[in-house]
């Protein structure tokens, strides 16, 4: 059995995942590499919504089941804001055309805006999962 110590442990890791992968795609922009950049912002938007996800000890077997999750978790009861989910929405579709459209064209306003809205989701999922350890009771 699973306990929420447990859960909250593994939910920071996940997001010192989405941390690193953020340098990551910033990292890729500052050098030009959109395509790789645009890549790392949908997962570390996935490893955000992975986090929140097994803060509450649920576990989604694909990106669809993470994102369908987070949205029933998370969004539909107002606990993270709807532009969140639009965003990683959003995300998924840019990075299934950067990793499976050979003739993809984007620029770099995109994948700038991409980014920035990979480190709001970031920081409202620290966020929430900040909050959520100062109440518990552990």
């Amino acid at each position: 059995m699973e306990s929420e110590f447990s859960h909250l442990y593994e939910a920071q890791l996940w997001l010192e995942r989405a941390k690193d992968t953020i340098h990551a795609s910033d990292i890729n922009l500052k050098h030009e590499l959109l395509l790789t950049a645009i890549n790392r912002v949908y997962y570390s938007m996935f490893y955000c919504s992975t986090a929140l996800l097994r803060s509450e000890g649920v576990v989604a077997k694909s990106h669809s089941g993470v994102i369908n999750k987070f949205s029933e978790l998370f969004i539909k009861t107002n606990r993270i804001s709807i532009i969140h989910s639009v965003n990683f929405r959003n995300a998924f579709e840019y990075r299934q055309s950067v990793d499976y459209d050979i003739e993809v064209s984007i620029s770099e306003e995109e994948a700038k805006l991409l980014l920035q809205n990979a480190h709001d989701f970031y920081k409202a999922s620290s966020d929430y999962l900040q909050n959520l350890i100062r109440n518990s009771n552990l």
